[in-house]
């Protein structure tokens, strides 16, 4: 019954003031719609784990040139690793369960509609198996398709439904990225 009474009480003053309650009402929204993108940037960032299977025990290995000096953050400069080095790697690595390498790459998907520009990566052949993850069809890559002149490629979902429509027998089907079949 009070908590009526000082809903009344509250609506009474509002109209009283009506700069003072959208002042009011503007700085909870505010405070409200802050907290909340804040939480949302630190679940997605911080709590969430990886979508892998274990994520705990992935790590990002990076070379570094020391001699190029510092960036702003005081960190040594980074740089591409050389795939002759990153093979290097992989066979002397005693310290970890698996290697795996990637760069991001640009290619443009012709011969299934209108040419698309797509976002990707150049992955080394153990790349999903180190992240514990396989196709949802097909198969993954073989070792002998990081030899020079291999190409082939995994679909992400996303493509296969939009451009392909979610079709079953694209697993071994080509596909031309960049004028390469």
């Amino acid at each position: 019954m009070h908590i009526l009474q000082d809903l009344r009480i509250a609506a009474r003053q509002f109209r009283r003031t009506p700069g003072f309650a959208v002042t009011t009402i503007a700085t909870l929204a505010l405070g409200i719609g802050a907290s909340t993108a804040i939480f949302s940037l630190v679940d997605g960032v911080m709590l969430r784990p990886l979508p892998f299977p274990q994520p705990g025990r992935l790590l990002w290995l990076q070379q570094v040139d020391t001699s190029a000096g510092l960036t702003a953050k005081g960190e040594p400069v980074g740089e591409p690793l050389s795939y002759p080095d990153y093979f290097d790697w992989r066979a002397q690595t005693r310290s970890f369960s698996g290697l795996a390498s990637y760069h991001h790459a640009s290619m443009t998907l012709t011969g299934a509609g209108d040419a698309r520009q797509l976002s990707g990566a150049v992955v080394s052949s153990n790349f999903f198996r180190v992240l514990g993850l396989h196709p949802a069809l097909g198969r993954d890559f073989l070792p002998d398709e990081e030899k020079p002149g291999m190409r082939a490629a995994i679909l992400s979902y996303g493509l296969w439904q939009s451009t392909f429509g979610g079709s079953l027998d694209i697993a071994g089907r080509p596909i031309t990225l960049d004028g390469n079949s």
